[in-house]
């Protein structure tokens, strides 16, 4: 099971960043997220597609990708690419402080 994260935006999201999240995320991105390193100098676009690809799985939640535009600012941008880099380690083995079991 992928390790989850609460995101807080206008109301708490429980989130995780597996497989489908990723898959999402390269749609929309047109980046490898394995050979990419992803959250190095990662842009406000990023997060927003990262945000959008997390929520899409989440349970209840059908925002849009302007709906999710609209709740990340100045005021909480840090705090939800710091819980996305949190959970992206947490779901790998091979990063050090990774949970995920190898299969």
């Amino acid at each position: 099971m992928q390790p989850t994260a609460i995101l807080k935006l206008d109301k708490d999201y429980t989130i995780s960043l597996g497989m489908n999240e990723w898959v999402e995320f390269e749609k929309l991105s047109g980046k490898n997220a394995l050979m990419d390193d992803i959250f190095t100098n990662i842009s406000m676009t990023d997060v927003l597609r990262l945000v959008y690809s997390c929520l899409k799985y989440s349970d209840g939640c059908n925002l849009t990708m302007d709906q999710c535009s609209a709740l990340i600012g100045n005021d909480n941008l840090m705090d939800i690419a710091r819980t996305l880099m949190e959970l992206s380690v947490a779901g790998r083995p091979d990063v050090k402080g990774g949970d995920a079991k190898k299969k």
